[in-house]
């Protein structure tokens, strides 16, 4: 469970990279900085060496323009917390309904990234304010999944050790053995 969390709040992080990346490069362009592609392929290049293999990021230089590559690895990100969230879904049935709730609410904020993002042929495509919004969805989506680890971490106890040693059945089996282990080791002295 908490290396599935691990891995959305991971994804989460770096979709809001990635938006600060097409943030950064529509500014850059709307004040017609001569620089910014040089620029932009710095950032990328920052962020691909942690998100990519070496194969897909020369692959990637190679055959597609700046633009186009940043929305293809962002494409990838959601399709990864999607598969994520799928199994934080499943790895929290049975709990309460608050805690599902949270993982319903997370699923739902995937949702709302992927169908602002799919319809993305460019950064232009982008409008300011919806970029913003969506980062705002992001760091609700990471403080969710940041009380749902809470929750896991402060009210789940492992019930496979604590459950036998609670019960007044597994209290009398500790007790039985411990006085088959006395008794033996008195016979074994005489």
């Amino acid at each position: 469970m908490r290396d599935t969390a691990q891995s959305v709040q991971d994804a989460f992080f770096h979709l809001q990279i990635t938006i600060d990346l097409i943030e950064y490069s529509k500014r850059a362009v709307e004040q017609k900085r001569p620089d910014v592609q040089e620029e932009l392929n710095k950032m990328w290049l920052t962020w691909s060496l942690a998100e990519l293999d070496m194969g897909e990021r020369e692959t990637l230089m190679k055959s597609q323009p700046m633009e186009s590559r940043i929305l293809l690895v962002f494409s990838n990100i959601i399709q990864r917390l999607r598969t994520a969230c799928l199994a934080l879904h499943f790895n929290t049935q049975g709990f309460p309904g608050h805690v599902q709730e949270r993982v319903y609410q997370l699923e739902s904020i995937v949702d709302y990234v992927q169908a602002f993002t799919c319809t993305a042929a460019s950064f232009q495509d982008f409008a300011c304010i919806m970029l913003v919004h969506t980062k705002l969805k992001i760091l609700k989506a990471r403080v969710l999944l940041h009380d749902l680890l809470d929750y896991v971490t402060e009210n789940i106890t492992l019930t496979w050790l604590a459950k036998p040693l609670a019960s007044p059945k597994g209290l009398a089996e500790s007790t039985t053995v411990n006085q088959e282990i006395n008794q033996s080791s008195s016979h074994q002295s005489k």
